[in-house]
């Protein structure tokens, strides 16, 4: 399930959707994989806040050979709940920002997929992931670094023409900044 609300001058607008997919896990040799896109780079509406929970059919024996991952924009939290459903959640996705999401698993999960190979995949994924997630942080860095001296500058023209219009600018820069 997926809702997407939508926050404008004008009008909010909140949708659920709801649906079951079949036949999308790939079984290799070495794993499973569910690797679903549930929002495209060619949606032109934005989303003020999206969330998302999959369930798989059957449990993960173990939590731990459950790995999950979200790709989209950088505030976005997924997390196991369980050993057998999965939640996302993502806050403003602009427009033409796709949003998906990937889980690897033990075969024995969904073992009749016809969707089969007998490549042995999870080294490649779990690479790809971390090269992703590297460059997820460094983008986080850098836009909290953005955030600082934007806040800072705004801080020190407020020193030199302090106004409340100045102060409200100063207040976002510093409410934008993490640390």
């Amino acid at each position: 399930a997926w809702g997407v609300s939508e926050d404008d001058s004008s009008a909010r607008r909140s949708f659920e959707i709801r649906y079951v997919v079949s036949d999308v896990v790939k079984n290799y040799a070495d794993c499973s994989e569910f690797y679903w896109q549930f929002i495209g780079n060619t949606s032109n509406i934005p989303a003020r806040h999206i969330t998302g929970t999959i369930t798989l059919p059957s449990s993960v024996a173990n939590l731990e050979e459950l790995r999950v991952w979200a790709h989209g924009p950088l505030n976005g939290v997924i997390q196991k709940t369980s050993n057998q459903v999965l939640e996302a959640e993502v806050e403003n996705v602009r427009s033409y920002q796709a949003v998906d999401m990937r889980a690897v698993f033990d075969k024995s999960v969904i073992p009749n997929s016809s969707k089969l190979t007998h490549v042995n995949a999870l080294d490649k994924i779990l690479n790809f992931e971390e090269n992703q997630a590297n460059q997820a942080n460094y983008e986080r860095a850098q836009e909290e670094y953005q955030n600082q001296e934007k806040a800072y500058e705004e801080i020190e023209y407020c020193e030199k023409y302090p106004s409340r219009s100045c102060y409200n600018r100063a207040h976002e820069y510093v409410l934008r900044v993490t640390d």
